[in-house]
Parts: C-alpha cells; sequence; structure tokens
C-alpha cells in the first residue's frame, strides 16, 4: 500500500471500532438501568467516551493522509503525533477517574456502606464488554503495527484501558453476586490496580508522541544501522553528521559521507542512489533522506589516511 492507501485503511479500522463502541455502549447502559448496576452505566459511559478518541484519530488520520505541500514540504505526518497526545490525556483522564471512583467506592466500604449489589445480569455483560473490546484492541494494534501508526497504536490502547474497566466491574459484580455482600470490595480494588497501569500506558503514548513533536531522534540500533549500511556501500566512508526524526509515519534524515576525491561526479551520484535505496529497503519506501557528499580530502577520516 502507498501512503494514502496506508491511511485509507487505518480510517476503516477506526471507523468499524466507533461502531463497535456505540453498540457496546448502548447493551452496557440497557444492562445497567435493567440491573440496577451503577458502575456498568459508568463503564457504558467510558465506551462512549471512546468515541471521542475515535474522531480524534480520524482527524490525525485525516490530516495525516494529506500529501506535502509548500507550507508542509515534509508531509502532515506531525498531526498524528498531535492526535496521540491529545489520546494520551484522554487515557490518563479515564484512569483519572477510574481512580477516584474506586477511592470513592472503598471509603464507602470503610463506612459501611454497600457497593455494587446488583443483578449477575450485569456481570455477563461487563464479560461480554472484557471479550470485545480486548478483541477490538488486538484487531487496532495490529493494523497500528502493520501501517506504522502511532495514533491507532494509542487508540488501541484507550480501547484496552476500556476492556480493564469492564473487568474491575465484572470482578465486583461477580464477587457480589456470586460470593455475597463481603466481597464487593474485590471491584475497588481491582479497579484501582488498572488504573495505575493506565496512567503507565499514557505516559508511554504521550512521551512517543512528544518526542516525534520535538523532532527527537531515532533510536540508537537505527542510527547504528544507517553507518553500518553506509559501510556496505563499497566506495563510501566515514558516515557523519546523521540527524534523524520521524515526520508521523515516515523517517527523515540527513547525512554526510565520504568518498574518494578522485571519482566523477556521476560515481558518487550513483554510490549515493544504492545507500538510499538500501535505507528505503529499511526504513520505508517514504522516507526522506537527504546525502551530503565529502571528497575525502577534505574530511578527517580514518579511512583516507589508512588509503
Amino acid at each position: 500500500m502507498d501512503h494514502r492507501e496506508k491511511y485509507a485503511a487505518g480510517r476503516r479500522v477506526t471507523v468499524a471500532g466507533a461502531l463497535v463502541n456505540l453498540i457496546l455502549a448502548g447493551i452496557k447502559a440497557g444492562a445497567g438501568m435493567w440491573s440496577g448496576s451503577s458502575a456498568l452505566v459508568s463503564d457504558a459511559v467510558h465506551s462512549l467516551s471512546d468515541l471521542v478518541s475515535d474522531g480524534v484519530v480520524l482527524a490525525g488520520l485525516y490530516m495525516g493522509g494529506q500529501p506535502p505541500d509548500d507550507n508542509h514540504p515534509y508531509g502532515h505526518g506531525k498531526f498524528e503525533a498531535a492526535a496521540s497526545l491529545v489520546l494520551a490525556i484522554l487515557l490518563f483522564g479515564a484512569g483519572l477517574a477510574i481512580m477516584l471512583e474506586s477511592m470513592r467506592d472503598l471509603l464507602d466500604y470503610r463506612r459501611g456502606e454497600a457497593i455494587h449489589l446488583v443483578g449477575q445480569a450485569a456481570f455477563w455483560v461487563a464479560l461480554l464488554g472484557v471479550g470485545v473490546k480486548e478483541l477490538l484492541y488486538r484487531w487496532t494494534v495490529r493494523w497500528g503495527a502493520r501501517l506504522g501508526s502511532s495514533v491507532m497504536i494509542a487508540n488501541a490502547w484507550h480501547h484496552r484501558s476500556d476492556a480493564f474497566s469492564s473487568l474491575a466491574v465484572a470482578v465486583g459484580v461477580g464477587a457480589a453476586s456470586f460470593l455475597g455482600a463481603g466481597a464487593q470490595v474485590a471491584d475497588p480494588i481491582t479497579a484501582l490496580v488498572v488504573s495505575f497501569f493506565i496512567f503507565h500506558q499514557s505516559w508511554l503514548i504521550g512521551r512517543d508522541a512528544l518526542g516525534q513533536l520535538l523532532d527527537s531522534s531515532l533510536a540508537v540500533g537505527d542510527i547504528e544501522y544507517i553507518r553500518k549500511t553506509v559501510s556496505g556501500v563499497s566506495g563510501l566512508m566515514c558516515p557523519h553528521s546523521i540527524r534523524t526524526r520521524r515526520v508521523g509515519t515516515v523517517v527523515a534524515m540527513e547525512l554526510h559521507v565520504v568518498v574518494d576525491s578522485e571519482i566523477t561526479v556521476k560515481r558518487a551520484h550513483e554510490l549515493v542512489s544504492t545507500l538510499e535505496d538500501r535505507l528505503k529497503d529499511h526504513f520505508g519506501e517514504h522516507s526522506i533522506i537527504t546525502i551530503h557528499v565529502d571528497p575525502c580530502s577534505e574530511v578527517e577520516c580514518s579511512d583516507c589516511s589508512s588509503s
């Protein structure tokens, strides 16, 4: 798939996820009101809030999929990073809401008040939510990895946060339904643990998004791969002044290489073209690669001095 086809595929996956969220939220809300489960109704609101994140993803994918123009010669990939940052904030908010709700329930339990004393129907619907959202997470994260889309991966983790929320509800409601009122405290304890896991994921997603927005370099292993690839092209030496960054799903890099000062411009161009092709084979055909050629006589290079 080319660049635009990838974004189109991402939009299809996100729209399908949004429809699942809408249907699941309706089922949870209906079952919650019928069984008297405030926890399940709250979980339905959480599922409904995922529609907001789906909208952010669609906006990011749409803007990120636009071709380069005069004002954005490197493309619009950073719109996707910005959308990922928004999703990280939303994910943090979801974790905070779960944490506050669980702490309130723990305080109620400490005061001797009953929590989540509901019918068994809420338990089975909560389990359904866990299964559906986990499948939606796996499907979205697989497509996100396939397309190299950070915002889709971030949205996948938002789906999983909803699965964890439903799991906490299922544990609490199930314990109350099958083990008696004394086991109701299992729900807020599970939810509290889940909230910290969600905080951790929001931090990881936000950190990566900020890294793109602030033009952080590629990983050390990627830089080392660039150096080894240069060394693998006979006639190119001493890669230096390597600068890299990500623009959405696209890798951009600039580097200097050294060539024998006696070769022709045509030969130097052939060597650099070979290097560019090998780098694109690894980093993607849409990678933005700028290579500057230095003659051996003008650069301090161990390969030059040994030749």
